[in-house]
């Protein structure tokens, strides 16, 4: 996908997993844990951060159909922030925006090497 990096899955059991993502970030060494929870017949899972940086933030995607060649992501996230002061709102904005990009981002890069995956780019 473009990403300077290593996964490693973790199978807790038929539907529920360990994401730990290995990252160079900066020239530094970055390792995310996530647990993520499939529920297939309804096309939707949970993902929950285990690492300290933004510990029980967690995101819930669904699929969903949209005519027989097509389908959007619906997704809904709680980041959580960990500190002894209230962001802003301002602050929080900026945040959300900022995640908000990085995830679409990444969403784009997936759909790029799925793509290349299915042969059609």
């Amino acid at each position: 996908m473009g990403i300077n990096g290593k996964r490693r899955v973790i199978r807790i059991n038929e539907n529920t997993l360990v994401l730990a993502d290995t990252m160079f970030e900066k020239g530094e060494k970055v390792t995310k844990r996530r647990l993520v929870k499939l529920y297939p017949e309804r096309l939707f899972w949970t993902n929950t951060r285990l690492s300290v940086d933004g510990r029980y933030s967690q995101f819930l995607y669904k699929i969903v159909p949209e005519g027989d060649s097509h389908s959007r992501l619906d997704f809904i996230g709680s980041q959580i922030y960990y500190g002894s002061a209230k962001p802003s709102q301002a602050e929080m904005d900026r945040a959300s925006q900022e995640l908000a990009e990085c995830d679409s981002s990444i969403w784009r890069c997936l759909a790029t090497a799925m793509e290349k995956d299915l042969g059609r780019s």
